[in-house]
Formats: structure tokens, C-alpha cells, sequence
């Protein structure tokens, strides 16, 4: 289709080929758990975490699905099939301690994927107007470039500049430093500049 071919968007088809491998068995479409994904990558980096136990990931998934509201397609599925269809996702690993098999944790499959997913959710804040989820710790320069590269890709891409050009005009604790390492960094490596 004339697209530039991007670490990005090999990416992204990677990581939808992945969520849809098993998909006769799951309960989540395919956009929702693009989306489950990237809400997950926003709230590691918001809390500074690398991994949480089933528990903890349960209780988070359980909020995500209210956000989603008592329309949603998934008010009426079982929590348990949800949840297991969570545990199971294939951008998820479990990491167990041998020592203590209660502490196993689950964490994304691998850093290119939580960084990948957390560009991808920084560029769905922007869509969306929501500037407090750009509230996280400095992120690598591999999310960085993901998310250049998802905003060069991505059809409304001047809206979301603009979006992001609004947004310079009143500060914001550690949203406006992300902004500005992300201006910094696209200056640098000829992405596309708010």
C-alpha cells in the first residue's frame, strides 16, 4: 500500500499474528487486546513495574473491563474465561520462582513488545486527548522511535501532531518531558516533529 516499512509496523503485524494465533480459543477480539495490551505497557511504566503476580493483574483486568462499561460484549462472558484468556495471552509470560511458586509473576514475552505496546498506547492517548496517561517515568529510545514510527505511519497523523503541538502550551509533571524527549529524539532521527 505504499507504506514505509518501519520497525513498527513489522511490529504490529508481528504482534497481531501473535493474539490471533489461538483465536478459536479466546474470549477478547483482537482490537481490544491490542488495546488490553497497550493499557497494560501505560500502567507498568506508570508504577515503575516489571511484572505483577495473577492476582494483581486480575484486579487491574477487572477495572479495564468496568472502564469498558455494562454494554460492553464482555458484561455477560465469565470472569474466569476472561481471565484465563488473559494469563494466556501470548504477550504475557509467567516468570516462577522456584524457591516460592505463590511469588510467580506475569510480565510481558519480551522488552521490544512492553515497548512497542507502550507506543502504541502513548499514541492512543494522543487520539484520545488524554495527556495524563504521557504522566510515566522516561521511557527508552526504543519506545521513542516506536511511537515516531506509529505516528509517520498512522493516517490522521496531522491531527495527532496538532494534538501534540496543543499540548506544549501548559506544563504537566512528566508528560511535558516525555513530550519534549520525543521532540528531541524525532528531531534527531527524522520522525515526524510536533
Amino acid at each position: 500500500n505504499g507504506q514505509r516499512v518501519t520497525g513498527a509496523v513489522l511490529y504490529r503485524e508481528v504482534a497481531r499474528d501473535w493474539l490471533v494465533r489461538d483465536k478459536q480459543k479466546q474470549s477478547l477480539r483482537l482490537e481490544d487486546k491490542e488495546d488490553l495490551a497497550s493499557d497494560l505497557a501505560l500502567w507498568f511504566a506508570r508504577d515503575k513495574l516489571r511484572g505483577v503476580s495473577a492476582r494483581e493483574l486480575e484486579d487491574w483486568f477487572d477495572h479495564w473491563l468496568h472502564a469498558k462499561g455494562s454494554q460492553s460484549r464482555y458484561a455477560t462472558l465469565s470472569r474466569e474465561v476472561l481471565y484465563e484468556d488473559l494469563r494466556n495471552s501470548t504477550f504475557l509470560k509467567r516468570i516462577d520462582q522456584a524457591d516460592a511458586p505463590a511469588q510467580s509473576r506475569l510480565e510481558f514475552a519480551h522488552t521490544s513488545l512492553f515497548e512497542f505496546f507502550l507506543a502504541r498506547g502513548l499514541l492512543e492517548a494522543v487520539r484520545k486527548h488524554q495527556r495524563d496517561r504521557w504522566q510515566i517515568a522516561p521511557v527508552s529510545d526504543e519506545t521513542l522511535n516506536f511511537f515516531g514510527q506509529l505516528l509517520e505511519a498512522d493516517a490522521t497523523r496531522n491531527q495527532l501532531l496538532e494534538q501534540l503541538s496543543a499540548w506544549r502550551l501548559s506544563a504537566l509533571p512528566q508528560a511535558s518531558h516525555l513530550q519534549l524527549a520525543y521532540a528531541q529524539w524525532a528531531l534527531e532521527h527524522q520522525l515526524p516533529l510536533p
